[in-house]
């Protein structure tokens, strides 16, 4: 499955980059034959993003070989790996669940509030 999705990455790079030796097809529309060739940067940029996508993939491998790994053989250890692989996920659903709750408090705040409304004298 890997070694087919990186196959299939190289080869849409490849196949973006290909010129036909001939035009074949007289029928293509004006606009598709006013596309310019890429720059240097967008190669340069595809590039960059396969890059990072094969990295990812390389470094993710690691990160389940470690963990089959842990799991075989220190069945203990592996909880507590489990939990500081999974604390990033649960930090930033805590922020968000509590970013939510003051602005719900807030909207209830402004909408329940009886200091300082409209028609009201201050007392």
């Amino acid at each position: 499955m890997k070694q087919c999705l990186l196959a299939t990455l190289l080869l849409l790079g490849f196949v973006c980059e290909a010129r036909p030796v001939h035009r074949p097809f007289r029928h293509i529309p004006r606009k598709i034959e006013l596309i310019r060739a890429p720059s240097w940067k967008q190669i340069t940029a595809g590039g960059v993003a396969l890059g990072t996508v094969v990295g990812a993939y390389k470094v993710a491998d690691g990160v389940q070989d470690g963990l089959q790994e842990a799991a075989e053989k220190r069945p203990e250890q592996f909880i507590s790996l489990l939990s500081g692989l999974t604390l990033p996920f649960r930090f930033t659903l805590w922020c968000i669940c509590l970013a939510g709750l003051v602005w719900t408090a807030r909207k209830f705040y402004e909408k329940y509030n009886t200091r300082n409304r409209k028609g009201e004298t201050k007392r």
